[in-house]
């Protein structure tokens, strides 16, 4: 990208902190934008059968825009129209592989919750007591929040 780029997306990212964030609004993306794939895919499935939150898949591959509308998912295209609105207004995204999994210049002060795309075999980022710079903040565990609700839900469905 070139140095003029950079500078439109620093700008960019710090006018988009002054969006209005709808908070039931989730951003998904996988593998640079380039996929449907791995963790984002299926908590984004969980959350388009729970209903409680609006699940939006954005990504930068037009096969997969068009083979996710026919299966009826909400996709856009990352730098279209509506991509970019959705970006705009959402209060969490959720990736796999780094924020470059979506526009993240476009989600400023959106909370980003990153799921990998596999299962560590090691301890990494905040399970690392050794190495981890990072203090635990209960705010920023949404997804755990998120996933503890859905499984109460279905014990008290079973009921």
């Amino acid at each position: 990208m070139s140095k003029l780029g950079k500078l439109f997306n620093v700008c960019i990212s710090y006018i988009s902190c002054l969006c209005f964030r709808n908070s039931k609004k989730v951003i998904f993306g996988s593998w640079f934008g380039n996929k449907f794939a791995d963790n984002s895919k299926y908590l984004f499935k969980s959350m388009l059968v729970d209903k409680r939150l609006r699940a939006i898949w954005i990504t930068k591959n037009i096969d997969i825009y068009n083979e996710m509308k026919k299966q009826g998912y909400e996709v856009y295209i990352h730098n279209s129209l509506k991509g970019i609105y959705h970006q705009l207004t959402a209060s969490k995204y959720c990736t796999c592989t780094g924020k470059d999994d979506v526009s993240y210049y476009l989600l400023g002060n959106a909370k980003h919750i990153e799921l990998w795309h596999g299962i560590p075999l090691k301890k990494i980022m905040y399970d690392d007591n050794i190495n981890n710079n990072h203090k635990d903040n209960d705010d920023d565990n949404i997804l755990k929040k998120y996933l503890k609700d859905l499984k109460q839900k279905s014990r008290s469905s079973i009921h």
